[in-house]
């Protein structure tokens, strides 16, 4: 009878739990405990007596007999026990309930890692003495480089000089501004060639790109309209070891930035590694280098490093050309060529990160 005892000791206690609301559960038990599992037997004593006086008397034995099972229980589970007396739900039960937030697991999240593992390179182009491309030859070379997103990390072009306001032709006439425009209009009906000004205002273009290997991309500048129209002089293409270091990636300056690009006599590995330092460190000293690295060999790693290409902030390019002048390199006589001009870019949309 035990087990059907048990189940209904369950049933009487989730029944007496909602009917009591006064009581705690385990004072809801311990009143099923003694109303159905230990019945008070009690006998009303003689039958002689005035049946007023037999009730008070069972009523006080009754009591006296509850006492003493609440005694031998002292301590039980099923003890009642006024301090746990149900309360009203909307009670918060005399504390504040912490409703701050609890941290969760990390939510996962797209990944966002745009860096493009692929190595950098540089071509730095200069045109022919004395020439520009024309209009209509610059919108080809405009628009072969945008086609080529997927590559680009930067295009610029290499100014002659900071500043051409009241330049002389070849035979001293100074040009006004109207017959600046009376040009602009004649060259758009030229052909795509180049022009023979008589002074030259941009000096070249600059790519930094990025491939896996640098021979498809060689064969890509290939296609260059500039270069299939004869209008550069001189023509590289290195890879870039651009350095990430802090010192060496300033924010650029509001106005042109300022390219120097130098390549190595041959055969100059020793004096490059041995002067090194004191180049890197005379570098990070100016506090005005926005980009910058070493150029490395065709050959590769193995052949070392024959090349330096700087991106750097500067009042005008005299200034910087002679501030270029004190690198521990030049100092050394490592250069052989030596480029700086202001570098402006093209409006080219959609390029890589560098």
């Amino acid at each position: 009878a035990l087990p059907g005892a048990m189940r209904m000791l369950l049933l009487l206690i989730s029944l007496t739990a909602v009917q009591v609301s006064s009581l705690s559960l385990s004072a809801a038990v311990a009143r099923v405990q003694t109303r159905y599992l230990h019945p008070v037997m009690v006998s009303k004593g003689p039958r002689d007596l005035p049946d007023e006086e037999q009730d008070r008397l069972w009523k006080q034995e009754q009591q006296r007999e509850l006492q003493r099972r609440q005694e031998e229980n002292e301590g039980n589970e099923f003890e009642e026990d006024e301090r746990d007396k149900l309360v009203e739900m909307s009670s918060d039960l005399g504390r504040v309930p912490d409703l701050s937030p609890i941290p969760g697991p990390p939510v996962p999240q797209p990944d966002v890692n745009t860096s493009d593992p692929r190595p950098l390179f540089v071509a730095v182009r200069t045109f022919n003495p004395r020439q520009m491309p024309s209009d209509t030859l610059t919108e080809q070379y405009v628009e072969w480089v945008s086609e080529a997103t997927d590559l680009i990390c930067r295009a610029g072009y290499l100014l002659s000089a900071d500043s051409f306001d009241g330049f002389e032709e070849a035979d001293g006439t100074v040009l006004s501004d109207e017959d600046l425009d009376e040009l602009d209009e004649q060259d758009k009906d030229l052909e795509p060639e180049m022009q023979d000004l008589g002074v030259q205002f941009v000096s070249g273009n600059v790519i930094v790109a990025r491939a896996e290997e640098i021979e498809p991309l060689d064969e890509w500048m290939q296609e260059d309209p500039i270069g299939e129209a004869g209008g550069y002089e001189q023509t590289s293409l290195h890879r870039w070891l651009r350095s990430d270091d802090v010192k060496l990636n300033h924010p650029q300056v509001q106005g042109p930035s300022y390219l120097i690009h130098c390549l190595d006599k041959d055969g100059q590995g020793d004096l490059r590694a041995r002067t090194r330092e004191a180049h890197l460190q005379w570098l990070m000293e100016s506090g005005r280098v926005h980009l910058g690295g070493a150029l490395q060999s065709h050959e590769g790693e193995v052949a070392g490093n024959v090349g330096t290409l700087l991106v750097v902030n500067g009042e005008d390019l005299h200034e910087v050309r002679q501030w270029a002048a004190e690198d521990p390199y030049t100092q050394a006589g490592l250069f052989a060529r030596v480029n700086i001009a202001p570098l402006l870019e093209y409006n080219v949309q959609d390029l890589l990160e560098l």
